[in-house]
């Protein structure tokens, strides 16, 4: 499993879909998924004031049984 990274320690890749942890305006705290592009996050509709904090790479995807 993955760790948490910082988002002001290392950014990743552009293009990469990662798993976020992020605040709200309200300093709720949430996760959720999201997409890194040119320095910054893409985040759905209504979460898009939230604010980044951490972040980790998406695991892998279970492989289906047959």
């Amino acid at each position: 499993m993955s760790e948490w990274i910082d988002i002001n320690e290392k950014q990743p890749k552009p293009g990469t879909h990662c798993i976020i942890a992020a605040t709200d305006q309200d300093g709720i705290n949430h996760v959720s998924s999201a997409k890194w592009q040119s320095k910054r996050f893409y985040l759905v509709s209504r979460c898009a004031y939230w604010h980044v904090t951490h972040w980790m790479p998406m695991p892998i995807h279970p492989e289906e049984d047959g």
